[in-house]
C-alpha cells in the first residue's frame, strides 16, 4: 500500500513537471495591445504590415574576413520590403509561432575595409532575399527574453537542397584590392528585444520580457545577441557578424487602424 502511495506521488510529480514544462516553453503569439508598455495580454495578430528604421543614430555593422583580409561594411539606414507579422496557429486554432516575413534594404553602403572599395550597384544598396523571421525565447533557465531569428528559405538546386544566402556582397573600385570578388552572406541572424533606459546619464538597451506591448519594437543586433540565440552568419567561408539596432512599428498596411499601435510577443 505505501509503495501503491508513493507510485501515485511519483506519477502526479511527473504530470506536473510535464505541464509546468509544456507551460514554460509555449510559443509566443503576436499580440496587439492599446497602451504602451502593456504587460496584459493583447488580442491575437493575425496578418499585419512592419515598418523598420535604424534605431537613433546607432550605427548597422557587417564585419568579417574575406580572402583573408578584414572586411567592415557599414550602413546609414535600413528599411523593410513588403514586411509583415503573423501568427502561426494549429489545426486547433492554438498559436504555435510568432512569425514574420519580407526583405531588409540597406541603405547608402560604405565599405571601410578593405581601403578602396564600394559594394557594386549605382546607390550602394544591398537588398537581401526574402527572409522568414520566427520569435524564439531565450533558453537560459529563468530567462523571459525574446529574440527574433532571421532565415532564409532553401531552394532546389540540381536535385539537391541549397541554402539561399542573405545578400551578396561584390566588391568593386578602381583601387579596389579584391575588385570583381563577390562574396555570400549565408546562415541566421539574431536581434534580441529591447527597450532603452537611462543609466548613469547614458541610454542603455535593456532586454524586453515576453509580453511587452510597444509602439515601437526594438532588436539589438551583436555579437551576444548570435551566440545566446543560437544563430551564425558567414561572409563567403568566415564568420561574419551584424552589429546595431533596428526599430520596428506597424505601419497600417494590412489594418489601416492598428498602425502605430503598441504589439509584440505574448
Amino acid at each position: 500500500m505505501r509503495f501503491r502511495k508513493i507510485a501515485l506521488a511519483l506519477f502526479a510529480c511527473m504530470a506536473l513537471g510535464a505541464l509546468a514544462a509544456n507551460v514554460a516553453q509555449a510559443a509566443p503569439e503576436w499580440t496587439l495591445g492599446t497602451t504602451e508598455n502593456q504587460t496584459t495580454a493583447g488580442t491575437r495578430i493575425v496578418k499585419e504590415g512592419v515598418s523598420c528604421k535604424k534605431h537613433g543614430t546607432s550605427g548597422l555593422e557587417l564585419t568579417s574576413k574575406f580572402l583573408g583580409a578584414p572586411v567592415k561594411l557599414t550602413a546609414t539606414g535600413i528599411d523593410c520590403v513588403g514586411a509583415t507579422i503573423d501568427t502561426v496557429v494549429n489545426k486547433e486554432g492554438v498559436g504555435i509561432s510568432a512569425h514574420s516575413a519580407g526583405q531588409l534594404l540597406f541603405t547608402e553602403v560604405k565599405v571601410v575595409e578593405p581601403a578602396n572599395c564600394e559594394v557594386g550597384g549605382v546607390k550602394h544598396e544591398l537588398l537581401t532575399a526574402a527572409l522568414t523571421d520566427e520569435v524564439i525565447m531565450d533558453a537560459t533557465s529563468g530567462s523571459t527574453t525574446v529574440f527574433d531569428k532571421f532565415f532564409t528559405d532553401k531552394k532546389i538546386e540540381k536535385e539537391k537542397e541549397v541554402e539561399v544566402p542573405f545578400v551578396t556582397v561584390t566588391f568593386e573600385g578602381a583601387l579596389c584590392s579584391i575588385k570583381g570578388e563577390s562574396a555570400p552572406v549565408k546562415g541566421t541572424a539574431c536581434g534580441e528585444a529591447v527597450h532603452t533606459v537611462e543609466e548613469s546619464g547614458k541610454l542603455v538597451f535593456k532586454p524586453n520580457a515576453t509580453g511587452t506591448l510597444t509602439k515601437v519594437q526594438t532588436l539589438s543586433f551583436g555579437s551576444a545577441q548570435q551566440s545566446t540565440g543560437g544563430c551564425a552568419l558567414t561572409l563567403g567561408k568566415e564568420p561574419a557578424f551584424v552589429t546595431g539596432a533596428v526599430d520596428n512599428e506597424l505601419n497600417g498596411s494590412v489594418t489601416p487602424a492598428n498602425a502605430g499601435k503598441p504589439f509584440g510577443a505574448d
